[in-house]
């Protein structure tokens, strides 16, 4: 791991390890006896004054894992994990800084969060994630601080267009229906695709079936236009929602999804390409 050494009664950099250097690709040479605050290394205003005013202020004596980004000579910027400690008995006092270079790693992560909550074909919020928005959203209907309304949602006329332009045809109206979708979302509300051609639309503090029939109606009328496919075809599918609003009698997940699921089913039987609550 690259590390530095720090004189503290003067801030100025004293020893770094064949890591340090090559990390920010300058010799020690070149690092030492400069000013830690005007190291070429910080990419904002403040990023050294935050670590110092740690053991200043606090009087820790560590600090682990202090996330910032860093950049390189080259202008290539990395997200750093910083981590210290403070030798005050020393004469003059020094600080020992560790640098590790969490770029990868987080990438990483984010990119196995993304799979594991994100529909990779609509780029919308997928079962998982849905569920998870979920969760404290209904606690707080129980606690009496909330309410939402769940927007359960089915494509009408989705399998004629698998079978007559083919399965990649499909694939993009599943595209455009999540733009279309997003492009009507409001805040903080959820927008999910739970697999096939269904949908969901969790509109946050929502106790109002009118309300929510609404903007059941925006989305009805959005992607029932004619939608242009990469392939140059034409196409036109309908939606069909069913709505129930969670409120303070609301039990739990499965039976908001029943109820909305009831409702979306006499929403196809009344004719398709409308909502019933």
């Amino acid at each position: 791991i690259p590390v530095a050494v720090v004189r503290m009664d003067q801030q100025i950099l004293v020893n770094v390890n064949n890591r340090w250097e090559g990390l920010f690709d300058q010799s020690a040479d070149y690092w030492v006896g400069q000013p830690m605050s005007g190291l070429a290394c910080w990419t904002a205003q403040g990023q050294w004054a935050a670590i110092l005013e740690h053991f200043e202020n606090s009087h820790a004596l560590t600090l682990d894992n202090h996330e910032l980004t860093l950049q390189r000579p080259d202008g290539k910027r990395l997200l750093a994990s910083i981590s210290a400690r403070f030798h005050k008995e020393g004469r003059p006092p020094m600080l020992i800084i560790a640098v590790e270079d969490i770029t990868y790693r987080r990438s990483t992560e984010d990119t196995l969060r993304r799979l594991a909550y994100q529909d990779l074909l609509s780029g919308l919020a997928n079962r998982a994630n849905l569920y998870e928005a979920l969760l404290p959203r209904l606690e707080r209907v129980h606690a009496g601080d909330a309410s939402f309304a769940l927007l359960l949602m089915d494509l009408d006329g989705f399998k004629v267009v698998n079978d007559t332009l083919g399965h990649d045809a499909g694939d993009e109206v599943l595209k455009v229906v999540g733009q279309r979708l997003l492009a009507l979302k409001r805040g903080a509300d959820v927008v999910a695709r739970l697999g096939g051609d269904e949908f969901c639309v969790v509109m946050d503090d929502c106790d109002d079936t009118t309300k929510a029939g609404a903007v059941a109606q925006r989305i009805i009328d959005s992607i029932s236009k004619p939608m242009r496919l990469p392939s140059g075809q034409w196409c036109t599918v309908g939606m069909s929602v069913g709505l129930v609003i969670a409120g303070s009698d609301a039990t739990n997940l499965e039976e908001l999804f029943k109820q909305a699921d009831v409702a979306m089913y006499e929403a196809k039987h009344a004719g398709k390409g409308c909502w019933r609550a």
